[in-house]
């Protein structure tokens, strides 16, 4: 037969376990503001992105500052379907991979000569 546990020995175990739900909550909401701050940022990163983006456009095409948005996203449609700018945009993108993985492996040489000097 199970032993019978005291009234104090009850009011322990249940401020014990309140006082991990109050923590368990608070690590809760520690991580949900986490998530959101890092939501917002790269929002931000992203609308940053785009708007110096759009200026560059701009700046190199002054003409199109009086196209609505959908008269722009026409001529951007219009620009993507062309051959030679496919070939131009795939061509940068690789260039920009290339440089990537080039200057991630000149950092892991950099920190293994380090370690050597050591």
């Amino acid at each position: 037969m199970a032993s019978k546990k005291t009234l104090e020995e009850l009011e322990r175990e249940y401020l014990k376990a309140k006082k991990e739900l109050e923590q368990n909550q608070h690590k809760l909401t520690l991580a949900e503001n986490q998530v959101a701050y890092l939501r917002k940022r790269a929002q931000k990163a992203r609308t940053h992105r785009l708007i110096t983006k759009g200026a560059a456009f701009e700046s190199c095409f002054r003409e199109t500052e009086c196209l609505t948005e959908m008269e722009f996203l026409e001529l951007v449609k219009a620009f993507s379907s062309l051959a030679i700018v496919r070939e131009y945009v795939e061509e940068a993108v690789r260039a920009h991979k290339w440089r990537e993985e080039e200057s991630g492996r000149s950092q892991n040489n950099d920190g293994d000569n380090e370690e050597g000097k050591s």
